[in-house]
């Protein structure tokens, strides 16, 4: 698996979503920008798993709107949070579990 595959990127970004929610902590744009400190991926790329992610309901407070053109626009990113079935994606989906066993060595049940 590629640092840059989409279940990476959006395993990173949940992941990290998630643990700032536990934490009690607002997330920080600069983890989870294109060139953020998560991951470094092309900006059109992210912007669409992002727009992707949001359409699925596993994250909201930011806003995401794609012109005719098919370019995404992304704004608030500061407010970004993980929602419950973001939780629930992050933990039950089979894809994100092999994510996280191949980023992490360890077997999760």
């Amino acid at each position: 698996m590629a640092y840059d595959d989409m279940e990476v990127v959006m395993y990173k970004i949940l992941r990290y979503l998630y643990d700032q929610l536990k934490a009690g902590r607002r997330a920080e744009p600069k983890m989870i920008r294109a060139e953020g400190d998560l991951f470094v991926i092309n900006e059109r790329y992210w912007k669409w798993i992002l727009s992707e992610m949001k359409a699925h309901d596993w994250i909201r407070g930011i806003t995401v709107v794609q012109n005719g053109k098919g370019d995404f626009y992304v704004d608030k990113l500061e407010n970004i949070e993980i929602t419950m079935d973001g939780a629930f994606f992050l933990k039950d989906d089979k894809y994100m579990k092999e994510v996280c066993e191949e980023l992490t060595g360890i077997r999760r049940s």
